[in-house]
């Protein structure tokens, strides 16, 4: 089996990157909310440019799901930094779309390291299915509050996060 090397530790590092999101996400809800909107877009670049290197540095992520994931995280953000003010009206939208999206891809990653043979691949698939309840929730009740709207995507990361950290796991697991 091929060695994955750097690519193992760039999961491991955007697993690390959403959990630490998601902890300060709960330790201060009302803070985040305003917040949320000044360093999410950053990680989501930072994130999508990270998932496109895997997707290029190793055969196991060049799968489409992967490098559609990697784009979307950098659209998304690139969108939240370029309209600042709308995404600050439109925030409930822009992130459920952006978790139902990323649950839709998760769910696709999951399935495509199935068909790799990855132990966990249903880590992914859970992380995915959350991913599709809690964007919903988010686009479809428009009501929602600031606390409402940083506690579900501080879960989502924190599923995210798990599922990443998770997948570093097996492909260190696999290239023993």
């Amino acid at each position: 089996m091929k060695k994955h090397g750097f690519v193992k530790w760039i999961s491991l590092l955007i697993g690390v990157l959403f959990i630490i999101s998601a902890i300060m996400t709960f330790l201060n809800p009302l803070v985040t909310a305003g917040a949320i909107l000044l360093y999410v877009p950053y990680m989501l670049i930072a994130v999508g440019i990270l998932k496109i290197i895997r997707y290029f540095m190793s055969e196991a992520f060049r799968v489409g799901s992967f490098l559609v994931s990697g784009i979307m995280d950098l659209l998304v953000g690139y969108l939240i930094l370029r309209h600042m003010s709308t995404a600050a009206l439109t925030f409930s939208i822009l992130i459920g779309f952006w978790v139902f999206i990323g649950g839709v891809t998760e769910i696709a990653n999951a399935i495509d390291l199935r068909n790799a043979r990855f132990e966990r691949w249903w880590v992914g698939l859970i992380s995915g299915l959350a991913g599709l309840i809690l964007g919903y929730m988010l686009l479809t009740n428009r009501a929602l509050t600031a606390i409402y709207v940083s506690t579900v995507f501080a879960i989502y990361m924190l599923f995210l996060g798990a599922s990443l950290i998770m997948t570093f796991y097996q492909i260190h697991k696999h290239d023993r």
